[in-house]
């Protein structure tokens, strides 16, 4: 549970750093362009924090009988960052996070259907730009790719010696 707040925090200070740096965000209105601090993080703790639902029934879709209880959350962590990793790079890209996000974002299952095109493009928008600026904050050797151990450190907050211990 300790390092989900870690994760959460650090989603918080990602979202607050990158509001000071891209003063163009805050020119868009809308209900996904929020103008507000406080609804911008919320927004970014949606798309970018894992559920344990989704990733015991991503886990279920592989075979992977796993009780969520038991396991620790790094253990939970790698799960999710594996489940994602689709194409088994030990790495995400902008479209393995993009597919994580909407896969989990409640928004797109509540769609108004009479403006569904502009409200989904909205919400898409959206999550890019928060994936954009997450990967410019957490992709340690600007590659355009989210390493497993840059994948940890973004979410535990640990120090790099910590997660180059850790993955020994």
């Amino acid at each position: 549970m300790c390092k989900m707040l870690n994760f959460i925090n650090f989603i918080i200070c990602v979202a607050t750093f990158s509001q000071t740096i891209t003063s163009s965000l805050a020119i868009k209105r809308g209900p996904h362009h929020p103008r507000s601090e406080q609804s911008k993080t919320r927004k970014v703790d949606q798309h970018l924090t894992h559920e344990e639902h989704h990733i015991e029934d991503d886990l279920k879709e592989m075979g992977i009988s796993a009780n969520l209880d038991e396991m620790s959350e790094e253990e939970k962590n790698f799960y999710y960052f594996k489940i994602h990793d689709s194409d088994n790079n030990n790495a995400l890209d902008g479209l393995e996070m993009l597919q994580a996000a909407i896969h989990q974002d409640e928004n797109f299952k509540k769609l108004d259907r009479d403006n569904y095109l502009q409200n989904a493009n909205e919400e898409l928008d959206h999550i890019i730009e928060v994936i954009d600026e997450f990967l410019q904050l957490a992709d340690a050797n600007k590659d355009g790719l989210l390493h497993y151990p840059e994948y940890v450190k973004a979410v535990t907050g640990s120090t790099d010696e910590e997660t180059q211990l850790n993955n020994v």
